[in-house]
C-alpha cells in the first residue's frame, strides 16, 4: 500500500485505486456503485460530491480508515474507473468523435471567420456555444503547434432520433483532445 503523509507529520498508509474501487463496489452493490463513479467529476476544479455520494463516502471510510481521501483524491481514483470511470468514457467519446470529422481542417482564424465578419455578431455566436465562449477561449489554449480544428456532425439517425450534436474538436496527432458543442437537438 502507497504511503502518504499527513497532518503532524504523522503517515497514513493507503489503499491503492484499485482496492478502494472494489471495496466500495461491495460495499453499495453493482448498480448502486457505477452511479457513484458516473458521477464523481472529471476534474479536480468541481466543488464536491451529490450529496448522497458525500452520505456514502463518509460511511464508507467510517469503515474503511486507510481509504480517506479528500474531494481531489477520491476525483483522481474514480475518474480513471475503468469501467465508469468520467476520464475513461471521456475518451470513448472523443473516439466518437474522430468518426464523425468532416471537411478540412481549418485554423482559428478560419473558424471565427467562419462566423461572421462583423466583432458582434462573432461575438454572440461565439457566446451561443453549448458551454459559452469560456470554452472555446480554453480550447484555444490547449492548442499546441500541429493541432487542428475540424467540424464535427453525429450521423443523420442521431438526429432522426433526438440525440444529434455538431461542433469544433481540436485534434493532435490524429486524435480528438477536446470538443465544442455548437448544436444539439
Amino acid at each position: 500500500m502507497p504511503a502518504l503523509s499527513g497532518k503532524a507529520n504523522r503517515t497514513y498508509l493507503l489503499a491503492t485505486p484499485d482496492v478502494i474501487r472494489e471495496r466500495l463496489r461491495t460495499r453499495l452493490g453493482d448498480e448502486r456503485y457505477q452511479h457513484f463513479v458516473f458521477r464523481v467529476p472529471s476534474s479536480k476544479e468541481g466543488t464536491r460530491l451529490a450529496f448522497w455520494q458525500e452520505r456514502e463516502w463518509e460511511r464508507f471510510v467510517k469503515d474503511n480508515s486507510d481509504c480517506e481521501l479528500d474531494f481531489a483524491g477520491i476525483v483522481d481514483v474514480f475518474a480513471n474507473c475503468p469501467e465508469f470511470g468520467a476520464l475513461v468514457r471521456r475518451t470513448a467519446y472523443c473516439d466518437l468523435v474522430r468518426s464523425w470529422l468532416h471537411g478540412n481542417s481549418m485554423s482559428v482564424d478560419e473558424f471565427e471567420r467562419q462566423l461572421g465578419s462583423n466583432q458582434n455578431e462573432n461575438r454572440k455566436r461565439l457566446e451561443s456555444f453549448g458551454l459559452g465562449s469560456k470554452q472555446w477561449q480554453l480550447i484555444k489554449k490547449k492548442m499546441q503547434p500541429g493541432d487542428q480544428l475540424y467540424k464535427f456532425r453525429s450521423p443523420p439517425e442521431t438526429w432522426a432520433n433526438m440525440a444529434g450534436r455538431a461542433g469544433i474538436a481540436l485534434v493532435r496527432d490524429g486524435n480528438v483532445i477536446d470538443t465544442l458543442v455548437t448544436a444539439l437537438n
